[in-house]
């Protein structure tokens, strides 16, 4: 019969610490990324953040919520749960708080709201409550050695990290990521001291949320060397960056960009002092993202119509007079952000602009009869006027 060395089947190995103190953070974009992580990624923004319903989502959710418990118990049983490494209660504080997210996240999918069903959504999050107790209690235990089955461990080990995968997408992917593109880096780009500013409180909310992910670990594992020590920082400074450079991506430079017109998706031209938008940016086919707020824009070149994958577009703060023409050409804008410029009425066919998702237009001077007119149109909810 083949027996597996101790180091490699026990818990505090040095194979354990690499698998689960990062939870395959690269590997897992690879397997879970490639196949699950876009699916549930969008489908969970739209229900957060646009309200759609997705009860595939909200059953997904609650079965890894159910399996993360099921793991505590099975880990509790085979491997036993340790309680002396320090800062464990605060964790587990955090980690009830991403819990929440999750059932909220769960009830969400399947159109449940706390203003249309108040007694459901309570009850819910007392389940959510008594199922981070009985975590808490695991905690408090502490020192249990279970029976050493490692089946049970490794069951354990899979529901952890597929509860980790889903709830890094679900929670952390839209806190950190919400689709607002004011929070990317190169947005400040022009301010060194915003731009490391932004980046750390990036990173300072990234470890709130993640570190609570890797409550399993310090329960069950032990770092009682330097190389399982060195191992487990560098696998939280590899998911750091992995969090943190995305933030980076675009340009803010129209040169650059059009050096490479085929792969720039985003372009921050934001506080550039830009009095006028080159026909050159009809080149740029594929961006996706155009930031041009702060700046002095009266109009917008018929040329960026060509800029057919455009979903995203900031122009707060410049100098429009009217709503822009080549913005009601897209099929594919979700946000178009015209604050605080000088427009007072919208086109007269409002038709036009059905298929954009959110306008934001507060700022623009806008008469109470003609935000009737729009609001009757297009909606309350894709006008937003605050």
């Amino acid at each position: 019969m083949l027996k597996i060395p101790a180091p490699f089947s026990r818990n505090g190995s040095i194979l354990a610490n690499l698998l689960f103190s990062g939870y395959l953070f690269f590997l897992n974009e690879r397997v879970y990324g490639y196949f699950f992580n876009d699916t549930i990624s969008e489908t969970s923004r739209k229900v957060i953040y646009d309200g759609e319903i997705s009860p595939f989502l909200g059953i997904v959710l609650l079965l890894v919520i159910a399996g993360e418990l099921i793991a505590y118990y099975l880990k509790m049983k085979s491997s036993g749960i340790k309680s002396e490494s320090p800062g464990l209660f605060f964790l587990w504080m955090f980690h009830s708080v991403i819990a929440v997210i999750m059932s909220i996240s769960a009830m969400l999918s399947f159109g449940v709201t706390f203003e249309r069903h108040t007694g459901i959504m309570s009850s819910v999050l007392f389940g959510t409550v008594i199922k981070e107790l009985f975590i808490l209690m695991i905690i408090m235990a502490g020192d249990s050695k279970g029976n050493g089955s490692m089946k049970a461990g490794l069951a354990a080990d899979f529901l952890f990290a597929v509860f980790y995968s889903v709830t890094y997408t679900v929670v952390i992917g839209n806190i950190l990521g919400p689709g607002n593109y004011d929070n990317y880096l190169q947005a400040s780009w022009q301010n060194m001291g915003m731009l490391i500013l932004n980046a750390v409180l990036i990173l300072i909310l990234f470890l709130m949320l993640y570190m609570p992910l890797l409550l399993p670990f310090f329960l069950t594992e032990k770092r009682d060397s330097m190389l399982k020590n060195a191992i487990f920082y560098l696998s939280l400074v590899l998911v750091a960056a992995g969090v943190l450079f995305p933030f980076f991506e675009g340009e803010h430079s129209l040169d650059e960009a059009l050096k490479k017109p085929q792969k720039t998706k985003m372009l921050f031209l934001n506080n550039s002092g830009i009095t006028e938008l080159p026909p050159d940016i009809g080149r740029l086919t594929e961006l996706r993202v155009l930031h041009l707020g702060g700046n002095m824009l009266q109009s917008l070149p018929s040329e960026l119509e060509r800029c057919s994958s455009l979903n995203w577009i900031n122009l707060k703060g410049n100098r429009l007079s009217e709503f822009p023409v080549p913005l009601t050409r897209y099929a594919s804008l979700n946000e178009v952000d015209i604050r605080n410029n000088r427009i007072k009425r919208f086109p007269e066919n409002l038709s036009l602009l059905i298929k954009i998702k959110k306008i934001r237009a507060g700022g623009n001077g806008i008469s109470a009869g003609e935000k009737n007119r729009i609001i009757h149109i297009l909606g309350k909810d894709k006008v937003d006027f605050k």
